[in-house]
């Protein structure tokens, strides 16, 4: 946590800035954004037609050690092929 004590501006006038930076936080959010970025790709993908094999090598080549894993691909691939339109958890 980062803080500033008040500072002058002029007479009678105080500026109080605080940071409060909280890097897990940072973390989780990329991570969740990345998740559902691939999901809206598996998305994408099922219906040009490609299967789950090649959806997961695809998310591979783009999200290197950040790619969702293989039964995960493949869960997601089967609910689009079911109809399912919403890629949020």
């Amino acid at each position: 946590m980062f803080s500033r004590s008040p500072t002058a501006l002029g007479e009678g006038q105080t500026l109080c800035v605080s940071f409060l930076w909280n890097p897990f936080s940072s973390t989780v959010k990329m991570e969740v954004d990345q998740q559902l970025e691939q999901r809206i790709n598996i998305k994408f993908l099922v219906k040009l037609g490609k299967n789950g094999p090649k959806i997961h090598q695809m998310l591979q080549q783009v999200f290197g050690e950040y790619a969702l894993n293989e039964k995960t691909v493949f869960k997601w691939v089967q609910r689009f092929r079911e109809g399912r339109e919403n890629p949020q958890g």
